[in-house]
């Protein structure tokens, strides 16, 4: 923006990614530190408090940057190299893992199906496509047309990178969700966001609501 609505995305970091966060509250304490030290023992500085550490800190979170777009390439070449349960891939996503630099969820999108899988670039020997889990893509509907015409859908789907959806017949009606694939993972539950809506038997909205799911959020449906 102003020049262009187009999301860019480099999953270079979580969400909120522990490591640069710690970094930076680091450099946010030792100056204090240094300071009350200083004092202790009557020494002035002529520097400005901070600025060397500041530096410091933002020359680690750029080596931390550039070790991650390492095994980011790393393992998009490697989801992108391999065939899934017989299907080709039409386009991968990795997404770094909150704690370990070296872990990647990988995502990758074929003509019926969205494939979750882990990625270690450090140990590539031992990944197996055949391990990744599937999760089909819905089938066109009604029930799906007429929620992702929703206001709160189409706002969802300008930023969802792999949207999933799930279509549920119920007995007054229908309700869809709508989750975005790069928040979730082949091998334990994450909270991701998740629009849900919910319609008559007409398929006429009767509610649409937008939230982060959480532990008591419904598996990501695997059959077509």
């Amino acid at each position: 923006l102003p020049f262009s609505g187009r999301w860019l995305a480099a999953d270079l970091a979580f969400i909120w990614d522990p490591w640069i966060f710690g970094i930076l509250l680091v450099a946010l304490f030792v100056p204090w530190i240094t300071k009350l030290v200083s004092e202790e023992i009557g020494a002035r500085s002529k520097t400005p408090p901070g600025r060397a550490s500041a530096i410091l800190a933002l020359g680690l979170v750029a080596v931390f940057c550039g070790v991650r777009a390492y095994g980011h390439a790393r393992a998009v070449g490697l989801l992108d190299a391999r065939i899934y349960h017989g299907r080709t891939p039409l386009a991968v996503g990795a997404f770094p893992d909150a704690l370990s630099p070296a872990v990647w969820h990988g995502v990758v999108e074929t003509a019926g199906t969205y494939e979750l899988i882990e990625v270690n670039v450090l140990l590539p020997e031992r990944f197996d496509p055949d391990r990744a889990s599937t999760h089909y893509k819905p089938t066109a509907s009604p029930a799906l047309d007429a929620a992702q015409n929703t206001h709160t859908a189409r706002m969802f789907l300008e930023s969802a990178r792999f949207p999933l959806a799930n279509v549920e017949h119920l007995a007054d009606g229908w309700q869809v969700r709508i989750r975005d694939l790069r928040f979730a993972s082949a091998t334990r539950r994450r909270r991701s966001f998740v629009v849900t809506i919910g319609l008559d038997e007409e398929f006429h909205v009767r509610d649409e609501s937008f939230r982060v799911g959480g532990s008591a959020e419904p598996p990501l449906p695997r059959e077509p």
